[in-house]
């Protein structure tokens, strides 16, 4: 076994010093070969991917639909370490992670292409802009229902050219983002409608995670969001810390009152 794990990782260092000559990041030499992010970017055209992200989660998912149009179109423009990354990394995250319901797959997806695309620093500030951009933004946007109306894209069978209902979910997480629009829209959660949603959806967060990047890219970057005025007053009181006489009970950034009645 120990034989065979030390012949992986020879191999393995073989393959990336091999793709990675030219990509502007350090590789060492031998089994413990680091790859430093970032791996490099060039502007990418949000429209261009807002049609690819569109299909590709109808050919795997939200995550991996928001990951495979990003890394892929790196590939082209950037190459190097870029083609070392598997486009299917993100294969785990749909639905909220294997369907629970969690942190929707396409936040996820965008979050690994963010990180090896600008460095673990900067995806801390473009994250924090493109979570509290979707707990906000009505669903699916404007841009994708324009889209889905005068354009032809992959995937969608009868409904794709429909313009569907929007609704907004207060929230990152897959479970509330989807009841919130089956609930407010009357379409199931195994309906066409709502598969096509999810696929405008991971459009949109494609598109937007490509705006932000793009506007780190040339230095013109600047965050919008904040904290909405009902989460900061409950977090007044229930936030992180040491005493949890003083309330220090829970951490996040999340709306309370999805799931919790306001009191004084």
């Amino acid at each position: 076994m120990i034989r065979h794990r030390r012949e992986f990782l020879t191999g393995l260092s073989g393959a990336l010093m091999g793709v990675t000559a030219d990509s502007g990041f350090t590789v060492t030499g031998g089994a413990d070969s680091a790859v430093q992010l970032p791996l490099g970017y060039e502007i990418i055209d949000p429209e261009e991917t807002r049609k690819l992200a569109h299909d590709f989660y109808y050919r795997s998912n939200c995550a991996s639909g928001v990951f495979k149009t990003i890394v892929s179109q790196l590939r082209e423009r950037v190459g190097g370490g870029y083609n070392a990354v598997p486009l299917d990394l993100y294969a785990f995250a749909g639905g909220g992670v294997t369907g629970w319901g969690t942190v929707c797959g396409s936040l996820n997806g965008a979050g690994g292409v963010i990180t090896i695309a600008a460095g673990t620093k900067a995806n801390n500030a473009l994250m924090q802009e493109l979570m509290g951009w979707y707990t906000l933004q009505a669903f699916p946007t404007s841009e994708s229902n324009a889209l889905a109306k005068i354009d032809a894209l992959t995937g969608g069978g009868d409904v794709a050219g429909e313009v569907l209902p929007q609704t907004v979910s207060g929230s990152p997480l897959c479970h509330v983002s989807v009841s919130k629009w089956c609930t407010g829209t009357g379409y199931a959660s195994l309906s066409p409608e709502r598969r096509e949603r999810c696929a405008r959806v991971t459009a949109d967060v494609a598109a937007k995670a490509v705006m932000l990047l793009n506007a780190y890219h040339d230095g013109s970057f600047a965050p919008e969001y904040a904290t909405p005025d009902e989460t900061a007053r409950c977090m007044e009181c229930h936030k992180a810390g040491d005493n949890i006489r003083m309330g220090n009970n829970t951490t996040g950034k999340l709306n309370c009152l999805n799931c919790h009645e306001p009191h004084d």
